[in-house]
């Protein structure tokens, strides 16, 4: 089924999805008092999709008559990783903190020492 098939309202609805998430990237780019409760918000919108599209293959399975297990085990783990995003708070630790993304990306070249196999760095991002 191509876009131009679809009936307006599923496209409609399916693009006003993407606005939450632009008005919380427009708020944490912009560095106010508003900037963490849009990161929180834009995670836990994240969570909630991530569910969404769980459900979605959870269903689909269903109204295929798969018997197996594992694409039921499958369609659970993108609400797991939602759960995973949402542990910080639900546990009380500092959040956000440098994640992996965040160490390769920014800290890795900074953290070589100049050596060629790029095994030195120091860890003093993790002090704090």
């Amino acid at each position: 089924m191509h876009v131009q098939t679809l009936p307006r309202p599923p496209i409609t609805f399916g693009l006003a999805g993407l606005l939450p998430q632009a008005i919380c990237l427009a708020l944490v780019l912009q560095d106010g008092p508003a900037r963490w409760i849009a990161l929180a918000a834009a995670c836990f919108y994240a969570a909630l999709i991530l569910s969404f599209l769980g459900g979605l293959w959870w269903m689909a399975a269903i109204l295929s008559g798969l018997r197996s297990g594992w694409y039921y085990a499958v369609a659970v783990l993108p609400s797991l990783f939602g759960l995973a995003a949402l542990l910080p708070w639900c546990l009380g630790w500092s959040w956000p903190g440098p994640g992996p993304a965040h160490w390769w990306i920014v800290h890795w070249p900074s953290r070589c020492n100049g050596r060629p196999d790029g095994f030195s760095f120091e860890w003093s991002w993790q002090q704090g």
